[in-house]
């Protein structure tokens, strides 16, 4: 009996307790492994592996696949980066 009266007060207490804190201010929060960073440079490794060499159309399509690929993860680290919400 004394345990359900318990948690018919600390049920609703708690209830308006996270009420008030979540009605506080907005939080964005962005997490970044810096150890991926080095897997967005891909297309310029293949590049300069192959230099000096004369690539063939299929190996120039992977590299500016690649390169595709790099440039628009670094944009996407970028934008967030530079976001007002972030800084």
């Amino acid at each position: 009996m004394r345990k359900l009266a318990l948690m018919l007060i600390v049920g609703p207490l708690s209830l308006l307790l996270f009420a008030a804190i979540s009605a506080g201010d907005t939080v964005k929060v962005a997490t970044w492994n810096i150890e991926n960073f080095n897997r967005h440079f891909q297309a310029h490794r293949a590049s300069t592996r192959l230099a000096g060499k004369k690539q063939t159309d299929e190996q120039k399509e992977e590299i500016a696949a690649l390169r595709t690929a790099d440039d628009e993860d670094n944009w996407e680290i970028a934008e967030t980066i530079l976001d007002k919400d972030f800084s």
